[in-house]
């Protein structure tokens, strides 16, 4: 499979701490999230600030006592809060409106058509995955994955960008996990075609954090459904592996796999999903069905860059060399803007 595939409270005093930290940068507009797009969207930028301390002078509590944002109390309540902490996954209806997965959409056509370096393509004909840059074969028909980084969003695809900035999924996310902040990391797209012969898209049971030079407890992924899909071509989650010790669960995962979850979803639905929940997907079985997926990784007020051990592809080479991050930085830089920071201010 692909390569796309491949750290208890402290103190008062620590906590304090922690929060000055991150109230002390600077201003931010937040979006307010709403049913319809907003009418400028680009109009909103990221802030590149280093928000928090070096991974190991605090150990953030998550902040799971918040009250739940105006800005996402349409789509997100307490029981979903509680969901995410003790699952690690929540499915939440509707939270992108029509306008939001049109616009996805057009940006998920706009990328096809525009491959990254490593986009990759698979046809039921053809084993194994393969690179259009690399491979002289016509893609069309094929299944398709590709990354998207925020700069090269800016670029290449700007819809995506405006989907990092201005989209309700950061917001969603932070109150979830329990951040004030939420820094893009990337986002992934996958399109699976449906019919027999689809064993060549199965995705095997795995972590997403152990291939991301990142680490923190506050890491996860906004995971939305652009097509009707039901839970039998969905992914399927093991509840509560976010907690499993380590990054190498394959056999630990093989013992529980009677109780993973799957979900119905529709068209601008969200499954958000901590980035050490056990995870994998099978095949489309579904004759004649495209189903086209986004997933939008974020971290959160503890999340630092990670130069992980072994194979950790993730931000790609081209990526690696847009920033300076050294091991322990907060996340939050230009490659890796924070788009979203609540309004309001806990003391």
């Amino acid at each position: 499979f692909t390569a796309a595939f491949k750290m208890k409270h402290p103190g008062m005093v620590a906590r304090a701490c922690a929060l000055l930290a991150l109230f002390c940068g600077p201003a931010f507009s937040v979006w307010r999230c709403k049913t319809q797009m907003q009418p400028s969207p680009r109009s909103k930028k990221p802030t590149g600030s280093r928000i928090g301390r070096k991974y190991g002078q605090i150990d953030f509590a998550l902040q799971t006592d918040l009250e739940i944002p105006d800005e996402v109390r349409h789509c997100v309540t307490d029981a979903d809060i509680s969901a995410y902490q003790r699952d690690g996954v929540v499915h939440l209806p509707g939270v992108f409106s029509s306008e939001w997965v049109a616009h996805m959409r057009h940006a998920f056509d706009t990328s096809m058509a525009n491959p990254g370096v490593h986009a990759e393509f698979s046809k039921r004909e053809r084993t194994g995955w393969w690179n259009p840059f690399k491979v002289e074969e016509d893609w069309v028909g094929a299944d398709f994955m590709d990354h998207i980084f925020y700069e090269e969003a800016e670029q290449k695809a700007p819809s995506w960008a405006d989907v990092a900035l201005s989209s309700p999924a950061a917001a969603v996310l932070a109150t979830l996990m329990g951040s004030m902040t939420a820094a893009f990391f990337y986002g992934q797209l996958f399109l699976k075609r449906g019919g027999p012969g689809s064993a060549h898209q199965i995705i095997p049971w795995h972590q997403d954090l152990s291939y991301w030079k990142l680490n923190g407890r506050q890491i996860g992924t906004v995971w939305i459904a652009l097509d009707d899909m039901p839970a039998a071509a969905g992914v399927s989650y093991i509840p509560g592996s976010h907690r499993w010790t380590g990054l190498d669960n394959d056999l630990e995962a093989s013992k529980h796999e009677s109780e993973a979850v799957s979900f119905d979803v529709r068209a601008g639905d969200a499954i958000c999903f901590d980035a050490r929940v056990v995870h994998g997907s099978p095949g489309n079985p579904f004759l004649g069905s495209g189903h086209r997926r986004v997933a939008l990784r974020f971290g959160g007020d503890d999340a630092v860059y990670f130069q992980r051990p072994g194979h950790a592809p993730i931000p790609t080479p081209e990526i690696e060399l847009t920033h300076d991050l050294q091991h322990g930085d907060a996340l939050a830089c230009s490659a890796f803007p924070q788009v979203y920071a609540r309004q309001d201010k806990v003391f």
